[in-house]
């Protein structure tokens, strides 16, 4: 299905496989899929995504180019969202740990990162599962009337991984941005 098979396209290959795993876990549907099919596809597309992180932690569109903070936001999200599923193995468990840093760094570096940028980020490691989040989510809270819909919605969505309460107050400031 993705030929060039770049971080994007293996993220975007992996993270499907993990919502049908998920949802076929959660409504407890047996025998119509293929489990290990579908585990083994999971663990190739962690594989592979292992072998294009760049020794900073980060990701970036190919294996031998630059760590992008976005890209590395869309892979630790998707590991994030994964390992609720089917738990790391102990030998990928460090790679969305490196990951993880490299987004609190990229935080820590620039301060004044595009908003829209820095939800991207604070929602992912909120999916990985970072408690550390504190100061970030008070940042985007304290910018909360300048964000977009976009932003407000990554950010809500972090609030509530992390079950800040602030949570429905940008669901509420998010419904009031839709335009009819």
């Amino acid at each position: 299905i993705y030929p060039y098979g770049c971080t994007e396209q293996t993220m975007s290959s992996y993270l499907p496989y993990v919502i049908v795993a998920e949802t076929l876990s959660r409504l407890k549907v047996n025998g119509r899929v293929d489990d290990a099919g579908l585990r083994a596809k999971m663990q190739a597309g962690l594989e592979r995504l292992k072998d294009y992180q760049h020794e900073d932690g980060g990701w970036g569109w190919w294996k031998e180019d630059s760590s992008r903070v976005y890209m590395t936001a869309y892979v630790v999200s998707g590991i994030g969202q994964g390992a609720q599923f089917a738990p790391l193995t102990s030998d990928q468990r460090p790679m969305l740990n490196r990951g993880m840093a490299y987004l609190r760094s990229e935080l820590d570096k620039h301060p004044r990162m595009r908003p829209e940028l820095r939800a991207a980020v604070v929602y992912a490691l909120a999916e990985a599962g970072d408690k550390r989040l504190q100061g970030a989510l008070d940042a985007q809270w304290s910018r909360r009337k300048d964000l977009q819909p976009e932003a407000l919605a990554m950010t809500g969505l972090a609030m509530l991984q992390v079950h800040d309460t602030r949570a429905a107050e940008m669901a509420t400031l998010l419904a009031s941005e839709a335009v009819r």
